[in-house]
């Protein structure tokens, strides 16, 4: 029957209400209308709320950023350094303030007076919301001064504030709070020193470091695991009193799979060359 009133152009406006029918298009419109905003707002709502899902491969991709981070201080690379953080980036250390890449300039010119300073980063721990992210760490490393004789184990507490920029990320702010020094008697649970190491992870790039596993080896030979890593290499302190060439080491998989088949007696796999860094000196 409404197709007889749409239809037919004799049929007025007020004999149409009449009928009962104009008022109830109106009602059906707003309904519709309703229905329409209605699911909109749920379509955005759900739009949004799938982008501030965490992307695969978020998590490591914060703390590789870390990692070049801390390659670029370790280089002296300032250029890198404005590659990872925003125009904005600012950092607490020390008990004060540092805008831009002031800090970084610092560090250049430490290194240019003779201080050696190694990072690495210890028990990493990302959160991922929508464009930002934040992550903790201990940064385990070294600090060795002009004059002094070997470097001074020192650990840092940090945080860092990171925001996302196309695929990758960049460093928005970073916290950095100086642990105070063990008791010169302190021993890891290893019963080794942590001067041990801070002197094994002196021989690889802080990249490669910061995730290596160290492992002592005693006067009898005997290994002990002074920290778990996570990337594969494997580092090694100086040997004890008595090595012909006592030197700190770092290696690869590969090159763990050389040293072990050239103890047995038995050839290595030409297809899987190994690496292996002594930063420190050695052959």
């Amino acid at each position: 029957m409404a197709d007889v009133f749409l239809n037919n152009p004799s049929y007025s406006r007020s004999e149409m209400r009449d009928a009962g029918f104009a008022d109830g298009f109106k009602g059906s419109s707003m309904k519709i209308l309703c229905l329409l905003m209605a699911v909109l707002l749920s379509c955005g709502a759900s739009t949004a709320s799938a982008a501030c899902r965490p992307r695969p491969g978020d998590t490591d991709a914060v703390v590789k950023t870390m990692h070049d981070f801390f390659d670029a201080a370790a280089r002296d690379d300032l250029d890198k350094f404005h590659d990872l953080v925003l125009g904005s980036f600012y950092a607490y250390d020390g008990g004060k303030r540092w805008e831009g890449d002031s800090l970084m300039r610092a560090l250049i010119e430490w290194h240019r007076q003779g201080m050696k300073l190694a990072w690495s980063i210890n028990d990493p721990e990302v959160h991922v919301d929508c464009d930002m992210a934040w992550i903790t760490y201990l940064n385990r490393g070294q600090m060795q001064k002009p004059g002094d004789a070997a470097p001074t184990p020192t650990n840092w507490l940090e945080s860092v504030a990171l925001q996302r920029q196309g695929n990758g990320w960049k460093l928005a702010f970073l916290h950095s709070t100086r642990m105070e020094a063990a008791p010169a008697t302190a021993k890891s649970e290893s019963g080794f020193d942590q001067a041990q190491i801070a002197a094994a992870l002196a021989a690889a790039p802080p990249s490669i470091a910061s995730g290596a596993t160290v492992i002592a080896r005693d006067a009898s030979g005997a290994k002990t695991v002074l920290r778990q890593g996570n990337n594969g290499w494997i580092c090694h302190p100086p040997y004890p009193d008595g090595d012909p060439e006592p030197r700190p080491a770092c290696t690869d998989e590969n090159g763990q799979a050389f040293f072990k088949a050239f103890g047995a007696g038995q050839p290595p796999d030409p297809a899987k060359p190994g690496y292996s860094y002594m930063l420190q000196g050695g052959s």
